[in-house]
């Protein structure tokens, strides 16, 4: 027998999940992340009330999870997976008329969710990107090009959300919030936009997010066309992972497109170990559930 609890406290929710993410946190690390920040201000992502609920089994063992900041996708969790679990969450998510525009996590708690929400719905699931989840706790530092990291400062800002611009259009990363300069100058002034400066000025960014009481993520690295092939992501991922480190974290996490070679290779060369991969999954637009 499984029980589902649901939580408008992220602080109770954390107390029940976060040892459990933190003690895999490379394969829960965004669930992890989320749940953390919108403990500390639960308007985080935004104005409409967040879904956090846990299944337990019969022996109280955490069997899944799930978090959700609408109108993103669904973050599901669970270890082995439990597919009755997963059931049950997505029935009980169903049964209290929330809506889904898709789901991510673990790939096979995900793609089980996703086919137990299909169901329900009368809908079909849209597999969407598969990310590697990386973890590096040792920099193995790569042969440096000529510039340097450095935090952005605001006159960096609309190159950076130019960036930020090109890589979403480059990955086809359109159901993605969209960044604003508004929020590209916030990040700066959190320091948490870093910039490889060359001779000629910016050539490529990435940010940190997510610190966990363990780890700092790292994302949005770029590099612009112009100045690709020449080592520039490595040496700024290096040198940001190394930084983290030097802070007394324990590990640095990052995720990657399953589907691009040139950056797995990257950051295996420079130390990250895959631990899992996360699937993100979409749903058609559903019919109504009376017809």
């Amino acid at each position: 027998m499984y029980r589902i609890e649901f939580f408008s406290d992220p602080q109770k929710f954390l107390a029940v999940m976060g040892p459990i993410y933190e003690n895999d946190e490379s394969c829960a690390i965004l669930p992890l992340g989320v749940a953390l920040r919108i403990a500390e201000d639960i308007a985080a992502y935004g104005k409409h009330q967040p879904l956090l609920a846990v299944v337990r089994d019969d022996q109280d063992y955490v069997a899944a999870s799930a978090v959700m900041t609408p109108p993103q996708r669904l973050l599901v969790y669970s270890d082995m997976p439990d597919e009755e679990a997963l059931a049950i969450l997505a029935e009980e998510i169903w049964e209290q008329g929330w809506q889904l525009h898709g789901v991510n996590g673990p790939a096979p708690a995900s793609e089980a969710f996703a086919q137990f929400w299909a169901a329900l719905e009368r809908t079909r699931p849209m597999p969407q990107t598969r990310q590697v989840s990386y973890e590096l706790r040792q920099v193995q530092r790569p042969k440096l090009p000529a510039g340097e990291v450095r935090l952005a400062e605001l006159m960096d800002a609309p190159q950076v959300l130019a960036m930020l611009d090109a890589m979403q259009q480059e990955l086809d990363l359109f159901l993605q919030p969209a960044w604003t300069l508004e929020k590209v100058q916030l990040s700066i002034l959190k320091k948490n936009v870093f910039v490889w400066q060359s001779a000629s000025g910016p050539a490529a960014m990435a940010m940190t997010t997510r610190p966990t009481r363990q780890s700092v993520t790292i994302s949005s690295v770029y590099t612009l066309p112009a100045a690709r092939n020449q080592g520039i992501a490595s040496a700024l991922t290096a040198l940001l992972a190394e930084e983290i480190l030097s802070r007394g974290y324990r590990q640095v996490n990052l995720f990657a497109d399953k589907a691009n070679p040139v950056s797995n290779h990257i950051y295996q060369a420079i130390g990250f170990v895959a631990r899992c991969e996360y699937q993100e999954i979409d749903f058609a637009a559903a019919p109504d559930r009376l017809a």
